[in-house]
């Protein structure tokens, strides 16, 4: 079967005009192994930090620190994926504009 456009006409001084166009119907990986592995050998770096950093200030309450600097990092990790490799790339100066000005 072809890729066909699918679109919604609307009439404007009788010319029709596209509101939705699908060019590509593949959907984008979810995933991207080698992307995602860059995250998670930065989010290793910063959980090695933060142990360090707990180890030698509260020595204490490790197990709470450690805990805690895990569930963190991996949070973040996840986070900065998905802001960094979809949300920041599909926006553009109008989008970032009009949102400012609505608040």
């Amino acid at each position: 079967m072809g890729h066909r456009a699918n679109f919604i006409d609307a009439k404007r001084n009788g010319e029709h005009l596209p509101i939705f166009i699908v060019l590509n119907n593949k959907m984008k990986e979810l995933l991207d192994i080698k992307r995602f592995k860059f995250y998670l050998w930065v989010g290793l770096a910063f959980l090695l930090l933060g142990l360090f950093s707990n180890v030698a200030d509260h020595k204490e309450e490790i197990l709470k620190r450690v805990l805690n600097n895990t569930w963190a990092v991996s949070y973040l990790t996840v986070l900065n994926y998905f802001l960094f490799e979809y949300t920041f790339p599909s926006l553009s100066r109008k989008k970032i504009l009009k949102s400012l000005l609505l608040y």
